[in-house]
C-alpha cells in the first residue's frame, strides 16, 4: 500500500488509503509536520504499522462526534430506512453528542456508557430508552468492526432490569376525551384519519396511505397493503412495504366507520366541484379540503390540537385505545393481535399485559360469584 505526501500551507501531511467500507475508499491523514522529509518518515512508519498491525486507526485522536459523522454517513444512511435514520440521527444529536461527543472514542468506557444508559432510564420510556441503547451498541459495534476501537465497550454495558413499578402501560384516551377530541375536529382533516386509528388500530403511515381501492364497502372491510413514510410530502410521496409480513391484513369496520368514510368520498366530490382546476384529484381516502394527501407527518400534528383541547396525546395512542377497548369487551387476544397486525402474539399480550391483568380478575370475581350462586341454591 503506498501513500503520499503534500504541503498543505506551511506544513507537511501525508495520507495514504486504508481500503473500503461499504464501497467507499477510508483515507487515513496526518498534517502538521514541519518538513517534507518529517511527512515521508511518519508516511513510513504508519504504513510499516499498518503492515504489522492491521491497524488503521489512532483511537485517542478521533472524538467521538467525529466518528458519529462517519458512522451516520457509512452505516445509517446506508442500510437503514428513513424513519430508522431519522429516529438513531436523533437520538446521537439529542443525547449521544451533548454527554460523550467531544471526548476521544479510544477513551469512552463501559462506565461512562452505563452512566448514560442508566440515566436515561430514569427519565423515558423504556421503548425510548431500548432505541439509545441499540444506538450506541451498533455505533460502538461498528467502531469495533472498523478498527476505530480495540475493543468495544458496550459489550459490558447492561440494560436497567424491568422492577414492578416499571411495568410497561401504555396510556389511552378516556371516553370523554375521545368525545372531546372528536368534536374539536369534527369539521378538520384530522377527523378521518383520526376516526379511522380509533375504530381499526391502523398506524399512521397505513392511514396515510389508504386510497379507496382498498375499503370494500360491501363486505365492510379495509385492506391494508401499503404504508406511507414520515417523509413523504404532498406532492412527493410513494408507498412502501408495511412495517412487517404479518401487518398485510384485511379486518373488519363497523358501521359507524363506514358512514364516516362514505360522508368523506360525497365530501370530496363536492370540494372537487368548488376547487376545479385547483383541486387536487387523487384516490387517497384522507385528504384536505383541496384534495392534497393527508401525509403521516400532517397525522402527527393531531397532538398538538389535541394538547390545546387540554389532552396529553399522541397519535399512536389511538391504537392502544382501540386495542385496550376490544380486550375490555372480551374480544380474544388472537383477533386483536391479527387486527393491530403484530407478528405473534406474545407483542400483543405483553404490550398490553396491565388490560389481561385486569381482565383475569374480573373472570376470578366473576367465576366466585357464579359458584357461591350456584351452591347458594344447592343448600
Amino acid at each position: 500500500m503506498q501513500g503520499s505526501v503534500r504541503k498543505r500551507g506551511e506544513k507537511w501531511s501525508y495520507y495514504f488509503r486504508v481500503g473500503k467500507v461499504n464501497g467507499r475508499w477510508v483515507k487515513k491523514e496526518k498534517s502538521g509536520f514541519r518538513t517534507k522529509k518529517e511527512a515521508q518518515e511518519a508516511l513510513n512508519r504508519a504504513l510499516q504499522e499498518l503492515n504489522a498491525t492491521g491497524q488503521v486507526i489512532e483511537p485517542k485522536k478521533i472524538s467521538v462526534a467525529e466518528y458519529m459523522d462517519y458512522f451516520t454517513t457509512n452505516y445509517i444512511e446506508v442500510n437503514m430506512r428513513e424513519n430508522s435514520q431519522r429516529a438513531r440521527k436523533h437520538i446521537i444529536k439529542n443525547h449521544i453528542l451533548p454527554a460523550i461527543g467531544n471526548i476521544f472514542i479510544g477513551n469512552i468506557s463501559p462506565a461512562i456508557l452505563q452512566n448514560i444508559v442508566s440515566e436515561k432510564a430514569k427519565n423515558y420510556s423504556r421503548n425510548y430508552m431500548n432505541l439509545i441503547y441499540a444506538t450506541l451498541n451498533i455505533a460502538f459495534s461498528m467502531a469495533y468492526e472498523w478498527e476505530f476501537i480495540k475493543t468495544n465497550p458496550m459489550l459490558k454495558v447492561k440494560k436497567p432490569k424491568k422492577t414492578v413499578e416499571e411495568e410497561k402501560r401504555v396510556k389511552t384516551l378516556t371516553d370523554e376525551q375521545i368525545q372531546t377530541l372528536l368534536d374539536k375536529i369534527s369539521n378538520s382533516h384530522h377527523y378521518i384519519p383520526t376516526m379511522i386509528a380509533l375504530h381499526t388500530g391502523m398506524r399512521a403511515g397505513e392511514i396515510a396511505a389508504l386510497q379507496w381501492t382498498d375499503i370494500d364497502f360491501i363486505n365492510s372491510t379495509i385492506s391494508i397493503t401499503k404504508r406511507l413514510d414520515f417523509t413523504a410530502t404532498n406532492d412527493k410521496w410513494e408507498f412502501y412495504p408495511p412495517k412487517t409480513k404479518s401487518s398485510i391484513r384485511t379486518i373488519k369496520i363497523g358501521g359507524e366507520l363506514a358512514r364516516a368514510l362514505k360522508d368523506q368520498k360525497l365530501r370530496q366530490k363536492e370540494n372537487k366541484l368548488k376547487y376545479g382546476v385547483h383541486y387536487t384529484d387523487t384516490d387517497f381516502v384522507s385528504t384536505k379540503e383541496n384534495g392534497e394527501p393527508v401525509t403521516t407527518k400532517t397525522i402527527s400534528r393531531l397532538s398538538n390540537i389535541a394538547k390545546r383541547a387540554g389532552i396529553d396525546m399522541n397519535f399512536h395512542m389511538l391504537r392502544h385505545t382501540h386495542a385496550t377497548l376490544l380486550l375490555q369487551a372480551g374480544v380474544n387476544p388472537k383477533v386483536v393481535q391479527e387486527r393491530l397486525g403484530h407478528s405473534n402474539i406474545s407483542i400483543t399480550m405483553d404490550t398490553y399485559s396491565h388490560v389481561t391483568k385486569e381482565i383475569e380478575e374480573q373472570a376470578v370475581n366473576q367465576f366466585e360469584s357464579l359458584l357461591q350462586r350456584k351452591i347458594a341454591t344447592t343448600k
